[in-house]
């Protein structure tokens, strides 16, 4: 893979999954040392896809929510439940590990679906959008740089 396409992967991999550049490195890593340098990239391309989506599978649920509860958040259910009456907007947020919220914002959803949940029976209730599993820090960082960029 040309040097700018692998870098166009992995910072749109990152941009969309914050773990998904850095899992692909790891597989193109793994690929180097365990695949034969004869095979053709035609026969590699799927190997290393099902590599990717097992890894990054692997890691969604025994790395990500660890440290996302270190950042300070908590995940949505993916589907609403009896208890719970939200859910993140869709099954491609939480596939995506975009459904990460402060708890503040899962004990307001709970006390707004509990006031809800009376007048409109059998309804579930989306939230549309989440944020990825980050520290504040981080997020401070971001907002203050977003703020500095100047305006079109």
């Amino acid at each position: 893979m040309a040097p700018v396409t692998a870098v166009v992967v992995v910072v749109l991999l990152t941009l969309l999954t914050q773990i998904g550049g850095l899992v692909m490195l790891v597989v193109w890593g793994l690929a180097r040392i365990v695949l034969p340098r004869t095979m053709g990239a035609w026969r590699r391309a799927p190997i290393n896809a099902l590599l990717f989506v097992v890894l990054y599978a692997a890691l969604s649920v025994l790395l990500v929510p660890p440290l996302a509860a270190l950042g300070g958040r908590v995940p949505l259910p993916c589907r609403a439940q009896p208890e719970r009456t939200f859910a993140a907007g869709s099954l491609l947020l939480c596939a995506l590990n975009r459904h990460y919220v402060v708890p503040d914002l899962v004990v307001l959803l709970s006390e707004l679906s509990g006031q809800i949940r009376p007048r409109f029976p059998g309804n579930d209730h989306a939230v549309p959008g989440c944020e990825f599993p980050v520290p504040e820090r981080v997020s401070a960082v971001a907002a203050s740089v977003a703020r500095r960029w100047p305006q079109a």
